[in-house]
């Protein structure tokens, strides 16, 4: 291979490739100087559409590939992606060939829609410092089998890895903070999920309907030190209308051993400055009702928590009466 085979323009600190001339080339070699400058950038949509590409070797020198560089390489199958890589831009290996793809260590963000519909990818390795998987970023990757490291991401957005039907476990657990609407949806074959993030971003949307949802919760000593981790089954995610009417409540009901707990999470902006959601049982109906509670009642002057006593405060809101048979029915 030549280096006459690609376009080079220069930058400030070097060369970036442009154009790949010889668009009959079945693997690429993409030099590391030219014209004794480091070649450091790839740009936006360099090999779109080179069918006849099916190996890519890219140096340590490149520091970042613009969006939608290999879009669209659909006998693309074999990729090395240089080690001081910060970005997987978007939409750079859509629609691309690729069955396996190891992703530097350097790499913090893969953004949206950059291995959508890559119908033959089987195995991703994450890195280790990975804070975002954006939108749609696996989306439709039907053959995707095996995700590691995937404990590592901080956020995995809208969609990430919507209809992956391949994958079977996912465990996104560890550093994950959020996990957004549709992330996993219709990857049927998903029969258990472990995660760490709130169970506010769980969901009806975000698995398959099927998947048992464990959220992983963590128990430290005195020191500080974590001691065990202790799974509770989500058993069912709901909403329902705030009282306010410019809102909706989340219902998360819990199944720890054979017991199951449930918990109402408002997600209404503005009673949530007001409000806190406390049960009190009523002796008439032998149930518990569910009231917003002012959060000027919070503690009393000696503060205790007056909210958890047996009588209402003034102020309260009725948000559910009779939660037990409204929990018997969604259960079964």
């Amino acid at each position: 291979m030549l280096e006459n085979d690609f376009r080079f323009e220069l930058i400030e600190n070097g060369y970036v490739v442009v154009e790949l001339l010889n668009d009959s080339l079945d693997k690429v070699i993409i030099p590391d100087t030219y014209n004794n400058k480091p070649v450091i950038k790839i740009e936006n949509e360099c090999f779109k559409g080179c069918k006849n590409i099916r190996e890519i070797i890219i140096p340590d020198s490149i520091l970042e590939i613009g969006k939608y560089a290999f879009e669209g390489c659909v006998n693309l199958i074999n990729v090395t992606l240089p080690k001081n890589l910060k970005v997987i831009s978007q939409g750079l290996f859509n629609y691309s060939g690729i069955k396996k793809i190891v992703i530097p260590n350097s790499v913090n963000r893969i953004e949206s829609i950059a291995f959508y519909r890559c119908e033959s990818l089987e195995e991703v390795v994450l890195p280790e410092n990975l804070y975002v998987i954006g939108r749609d970023a696996f989306g439709y990757c039907i053959n995707l089998k095996e995700i590691k490291n995937l404990d590592c991401c901080e956020s995995i957005e809208n969609g990430a890895f919507r209809n992956c039907e391949s994958l079977t476990d996912v465990f996104a657990v560890g550093r994950t903070k959020h996990i957004g609407d549709y992330a996993f949806h219709e990857c049927k074959n998903i029969k258990h999920a472990s995660v760490s993030c709130p169970v506010t971003d769980i969901n009806d949307t975000v698995f398959h309907q099927n998947t048992k949802i464990y959220q992983m919760n963590s128990f430290f000593d005195e020191y500080g030190e974590e001691c065990c981790t202790l799974p509770t089954e989500i058993k069912y995610r709901g909403t329902m209308n705030c009282p306010c009417d410019n809102g909706i409540i989340r219902i998360i009901y819990e199944k720890t051993y054979s017991t199951y707990d449930y918990h109402f999470i408002s997600c209404c902006e503005e009673c949530n400055k007001k409000y806190v959601i406390r049960f009190y049982f009523n002796k008439d109906t032998e149930d518990y009702d569910v009231y917003y509670v002012l959060k000027k009642y919070r503690l009393n002057e000696y503060g205790v928590d007056i909210i958890l006593i047996s009588s209402i405060p003034e102020g309260s809101v009725l948000i559910m009466a009779g939660v037990n048979k409204f929990f018997r029915k969604v259960i079964k």
